[in-house]
């Protein structure tokens, strides 16, 4: 894959099949699922919100086996419910990319593909109000483009930039998801000597959509 078409494929299954750890580690498979999963609507369980949540938390604590395990019997439920009901409807498959989310070893790539496939055959689907918030999968694309940099020109960061006012902004808006600083940390980072294009105009776009796992905000936190 060429840089232009990194920087313009609408495909996700492509970006996250040509990827390569530790672009898209097991944790950033994590999350990008759980975002993914968060922009579903009208799931077919309100249980299935604490799942999503105790996926996002075990991504960053391997430590919380007993909690991922009951969030995984949960979905699992779920999903062999709606099985039994229609295995070609929004509810099944959303319950099953969100089961994903909770298996204990990633295997979240083959999850988005099959997601992805069903969204983009099944008649209808991408319209539906319920699949994603914009409707099409080009932004399930971009959203690989905020968890990774572009990997045909990667960033070195350098530790110099990590400053304390870097590293306090950084460290408040992964746990807080509130990234609305993250010109502000564009700032921080040029004042500490970052004059690296890539770095800060993901910081500063304002079209732009930041999530954990955004790849600045874990190269300042030194996250893989």
């Amino acid at each position: 894959m060429t840089e232009v078409e990194w920087q313009t494929c609408g495909d996700p299954q492509r970006m996250i099949q040509w990827l390569m750890y530790p672009q898209f580690s097991a944790r950033r498979a994590r999350l990008y699922t759980v975002e993914c999963c968060r922009r579903l609507r009208g799931l077919p369980d309100p249980r299935l919100t604490t799942v999503i949540d105790e996926a996002e938390r075990f991504a960053d604590d391997s430590t919380r086996a007993s909690e991922l395990g009951a969030a995984h019997l949960l979905a699992q439920e779920i999903v062999e419910r709606e099985a039994r009901l229609d295995m070609g409807s929004w509810q099944y498959h959303s319950a099953q990319l969100i089961l994903s989310a909770v298996m204990p070893h990633a295997e979240e790539d083959c999850a988005i593909s099959e997601f992805c496939d069903w969204a983009a055959t099944e008649p209808g689907a991408v319209g539906d109000p319920r699949l994603i918030d914009v409707r099409t999968l080009r932004n399930l694309a971009d959203l690989v483009r905020e968890f990774v940099c572009n990997p045909v020109r990667q960033v070195t960061f350098d530790a110099a930039w990590r400053t304390d006012t870097a590293l306090s902004l950084a460290r408040h808006m992964y746990e807080s998801r509130d990234f609305s600083a993250m010109p502000i940390l564009a700032d921080a980072l040029q004042d500490a000597g970052c004059e690296n294009d890539d770095t800060l105009n993901h910081c500063r776009d304002t079209n732009g959509v930041h999530v954990r796992g955004c790849w600045v905000v874990d190269l300042v936190l030194g996250k893989v």
